[in-house]
């Protein structure tokens, strides 16, 4: 049984049909993809959700190559973008010599402290004293507003949470995963990222079924029994193993029988994911949107959607964490109002013919972006991230610790776990194989 059909669930799946095992998916939602959804608006495809691939994220790229899926070069990133922060436009990243000194030294301590550390095992060097990134900025003598500007790169345009809440350790770790710092968002996917899940759904056929949240999950010396709901009622059936691959705020909905150990009860009780909102301004024309903006307002970065024939018809904006708040608490279509209205400032564009809005907050299936280690994360819990507990697996992003905030996380950690499986039902058919009889 495979508990979630996003990346994770579904790459989960095809490593255990391809061992020749039986298999059932179970879906909340009524399509695949869990946090990556492509869609289509006004003739233009756009990702409401997961968008981008690093050229470090491996596993992604080796699965999209096996689906014939393209990825797309994007070679533009944020830290040589056009900066528009406390009302100003800026044409580099807007930090005074000893403030962009500071960051420089932080780079290279993120550089130094990943060389270090185990990538597959991260929480065996964590350290004690843990630091968030602003007390570490602080502590090194960054101003108020240098903290602002790296507040508004790596949270209000990256990570969805504050600098106060992310650890200093574990967003090393994090970069490292993606090539060092500066590296990342190098490909997007033609047609979207949505059509990796879509693919893999479509080869799975018959076994992913959709609209079935899981309620309970009972383990006995035999197996596990998983309950859900459908359409026509509650439904259940016993299996030899689980894979959990769903976000720990979605845990709170399942019953588990018995519990799952302290550390796994923690860990899905205390996660940190963030807040965050896509939207899309759709045009007439082909729009001149190859500047990658960053801003420190509701709007965060904003840059080009997929292109059509080589021009692009709208702009997409990421944005997360404390300027996003208060806007969340508007009307929806006032939300929208301002956001045009905000990014004719930064561009010089006139009205969208279009502008839609994606607040994952608002997916009951979800509640939040992605998961984001907090200081002293690592250490408490990292090692129960993609572990087991009886005969239940954890996948999903949040199943890889060093990175629980990539679409390559999530392949990464099916993979892991659909192995995992295998192994351990190989291992339990030998014992039985070679047990004496009588």
């Amino acid at each position: 049984m495979v508990v979630g059909a996003g990346l994770s669930g579904l790459t989960a799946a095809r490593e255990l049909q391809d061992a020749g095992l039986e298999v059932l998916v179970l879906e909340a939602r009524s399509r695949p993809g869990g946090r990556t959804q492509t869609a289509e608006i006004a003739g233009v495809t756009v990702d409401l959700g997961g968008e981008w691939i690093d050229a470090a994220h491996t596993e992604i790229r080796t699965l999209a190559a096996d689906l014939d899926i393209t990825l797309h070069p994007f070679e533009r990133k944020k830290e040589s973008a056009r900066w528009y922060v406390q009302g100003k436009l800026h044409d580099e990243m807007p930090l005074s010599g000893r403030d962009a000194a500071i960051y420089q030294r932080m780079n290279e301590t993120l550089v130094e402290i990943a060389s270090g550390a185990d990538l597959e095992a991260p929480w065996e060097d964590a350290p004690e004293d843990d630091l968030s990134i602003r007390d570490w900025l602080g502590r090194e003598g960054m101003s108020e507003d240098g903290i602002h500007v790296v507040e508004t790169l790596v949270s209000s345009c990256g990570s969805t949470v504050p600098l106060d809440r992310m650890s200093f350790y574990s967003y090393a770790v994090k970069v490292a995963t993606r090539g060092g710092p500066g590296k990342g968002n190098e490909y997007r996917v033609e047609g979207g990222a949505g059509s990796i899940a879509a693919a893999l759904a479509a080869g799975l056929g018959e076994i992913v079924r959709y609209s079935s949240p899981v309620t309970q999950v009972r383990q006995d010396g035999d197996g596990v029994e998983v309950c859900w709901v459908e359409e026509r009622g509650p439904s259940s059936v016993r299996a030899r193993r689980v894979i959990m691959a769903v976000p720990f705020t979605c845990y709170r909905e399942i019953r588990f029988d018995p519990e799952p150990p302290a550390v796994f009860r923690r860990l899905a009780a205390t996660a940190t994911y963030g807040v965050v909102r896509k939207t899309f301004f759709i045009f007439e024309e082909p729009v001149d949107a190859t500047t990658f903006a960053v801003t420190d307002t509701p709007l965060g970065y904003c840059a080009a959607t997929q292109p059509v024939d080589g021009e692009s018809w709208g702009i997409v904006s990421f944005s997360a964490g404390g300027p996003l708040l208060p806007e969340l608490g508007r009307p929806t279509e006032e939300r929208k109002r301002r956001a045009a209205a905000m990014l004719g400032e930064i561009y010089a564009l006139p009205e969208p013919v279009e502008v839609v809005e994606k607040v994952w907050a608002d997916e009951y299936w979800t509640r939040g972006s992605y998961m984001i280690l907090s200081p002293d994360d690592m250490l408490a819990f990292g090692a129960a991230m993609g572990a087991s507990f009886g005969n239940v697996h954890l996948a999903g992003a949040e199943g890889y610790a060093a990175a629980p905030s990539f679409m390559n996380s999530a392949v990464k950690s099916g993979l892991r776990a659909g192995r995992a499986v295998v192994e351990a039902l190989k291992t339990v058919s030998v014992g039985r194989a070679q047990a004496p009889v009588g």
